[in-house]
C-alpha cells in the first residue's frame, strides 16, 4: 500500500499556503493515493472531499454576488463636489493622523487613498476600534462615487467613496477636527496628535476646547 501523506501536516509558511494546501487536499488528484479505492481511507476521504466540493463552489458563488452588488451599490466616480460640499469621516486618532494635515508628513510617498465618508456627521460614524475622531473635508477637487447601498430620504443624506486622490490631496481637503473626549489612542499617538494641533494653531487653524474636553480644530476661512 502506498504511503499516505497528507499535505495539510506541513505547517505551510503563510496564510495563502495554508487555503491552498486546503483547496488542494478537498479537490484531489487521480494521482492522489487517497483517492485509490483499495485505501480503505477512501470512502471517509471522498465523502469529505465531496461535502468539501460542495462549500468551495457555495464560497466562490457567494463571494461572486457580493462583488457584483458592491460594483451595483457604487455610482460612477467623478468629482464629489458634484453631489455636496462637505463629507465627514469617523476613525481612530492613529488612522486619522493618515488623513489630517501633519508636520512633518506621516508619509513621503504620494500614495492614493479609499475610504468611506457620508455628508452628515450621523452616518460617519467609526466601526469598533476605528473611532474617536471626526474628520470634515471640503469635497472641491476630490474624486469620489455615491454609494446606493444605503439610501436615507432624510436631508439628502448618503454615503460616499472617496477614491483615487492622493494622500495629499486628502489632507489639504481637511477642515475640521473633532477629537472626542473618549478617543483611545495609545501615548505615542497622543503626543504626536497633540503636536499636529499645536502647528495647525500655528498654520492660523482655530482650536475649541468644550465643557465635556471635545477640542475641536477649524480652519479657518481665507479673507
Amino acid at each position: 500500500m502506498p504511503v499516505i501523506r497528507n499535505p495539510l501536516l506541513n505547517t505551510p509558511s503563510s496564510g495563502n499556503e495554508a487555503i491552498d494546501a486546503l483547496v488542494s487536499f478537498l479537490r484531489g488528484s487521480p494521482e492522489d493515493p487517497l483517492t485509490d479505492l483499495a485505501n480503505p481511507l477512501a470512502p471517509a476521504v471522498g465523502m469529505a472531499r465531496s461535502t468539501g466540493k460542495r462549500l468551495l463552489e457555495v464560497l466562490a458563488k457567494k463571494a461572486e454576488e457580493k462583488g457584483l452588488k458592491k460594483q451595483r451599490a457604487l455610482g460612477p466616480s467623478g468629482q464629489l463636489d458634484a453631489h455636496t460640499d462637505t463629507v465627514f469621516r469617523e476613525t481612530s486618532p492613529q488612522n486619522a493622523l493618515g488623513i489630517i494635515p501633519s508636520n512633518p508628513p506621516m508619509s513621503t510617498m504620494d500614495t492614493r487613498t479609499s475610504m468611506f465618508s457620508s455628508n452628515t456627521p450621523s452616518l460617519a460614524l467609526g466601526q469598533g476600534d476605528n473611532k474617536g475622531v471626526i474628520v470634515e473635508f471640503a469635497t472641491k477637487g476630490l474624486q469620489g462615487s455615491k454609494s446606493k447601498a444605503k439610501p436615507v430620504a432624510i436631508d439628502n443624506a448618503a454615503e460616499f467613496l472617496m477614491q483615487f486622490n492622493t494622500e495629499k490631496a486628502v489632507k489639504n481637503a481637511a477642515r475640521k477636527i473633532v477629537l472626542k473626549p473618549d478617543a483611545v489612542a495609545d501615548p505615542t499617538t497622543q503626543f504626536i496628535m497633540e503636536k499636529t494641533f499645536k502647528t495647525l494653531e500655528d498654520e492660523d487653524w482655530l482650536r475649541i476646547v468644550l465643557d465635556d474636553g471635545t477640542i475641536v480644530m477649524q480652519k479657518r476661512k481665507k479673507q
